[in-house]
């Protein structure tokens, strides 16, 4: 090996060592975006190399509490600041995390168990009238600028709920596959247990912009305040379908 590899090396090193011993906190109000970024940490404790946070706010709602980090330094020879993060509070989260200089991040060997609340607030969608829980085994999702670029995973979702009924409305259990094809992020929704069927699929193409197709009946046991709410959907088709479309752009 050539001597200005040696030299690199030991540059690196140094640098690496400088990185891993910072205090979290103030690094984080140093490097932290003017413009207001979707993502906010809050109560950091601890160095670059291990420490926590007591939270973390995803467009100004609480998505998740108490997360530990540690920091994977040979990493920074790829130039990539990357942590194994987990949670163990009342959202369990276990997943690594890689930050390029480039401004693109993945995430991935995601396992989680979090509230539906806690899901609906970390996608921005916190008024949701919607509870239950939620087991994420998410393979890979890779962001650029904070945008969606890639995923591949599954969801899936036990004892969900319609909460703006004086009492919750049952719905069931249910799951989503989610790949990407051709940079296009495809959601399958795969049927399940309870009162509710529920099938469809969305996707979410490059530049952000989503559609989404569902189709839902009640099953012939179902309760009848799920009849009545699935009827002020609007009027089902002939099988007995009612059908929901949306599209838009992500924030």
């Amino acid at each position: 090996m050539k001597r200005h590899w040696y030299i690199t090396i030991a540059i690196v090193v140094f640098i690496a060592s400088l990185i891993a011993q910072a205090p979290a906190a103030t690094l984080y109000a140093w490097f932290k975006p003017k413009a207001p970024s979707p993502v906010e940490l809050i109560g950091l404790q601890g160095t670059i190399k291990q420490g926590r946070a007591s939270g973390i706010n995803v467009n100004n709602n609480p998505a998740l509490n108490n997360l530990n980090w540690t920091l994977q330094p040979w990493r920074l020879l790829l130039g990539q600041l990357a942590f194994h993060l987990e949670s163990r509070s009342d959202t369990a989260i276990d997943s690594h995390v890689a930050l390029s200089a480039f401004g693109a991040t993945r995430i991935s060997d995601t396992q989680g168990l979090m509230s539906i609340k806690s899901l609906l607030s970390a996608i921005g969608q916190p008024f949701l009238p919607l509870d239950g829980q939620a087991s994420l085994q998410i393979k890979t999702l890779r962001l650029k600028n904070n945008q969606i670029k890639s995923a591949d995973g599954r969801i899936e979702i036990r004892s969900l709920a319609w909460t703006l009924a004086q009492e919750p409305i049952v719905l069931g259990d249910f799951a989503a596959t989610v790949t990407t094809e051709n940079d296009v992020v495809l959601v399958k929704l795969e049927p399940q247990s309870g009162p509710l069927e529920l099938t469809g699929s969305a996707k979410l193409l490059p530049d952000q912009t989503y559609e989404a197709q569902f189709q839902l009946r009640p099953k012939p046991d179902a309760p009848p305040m799920l009849i009545n709410m699935l009827s002020s959907i609007g009027p089902a088709d002939v099988q007995g379908w009612h059908h929901i479309r949306k599209q838009g752009k992500l924030q």
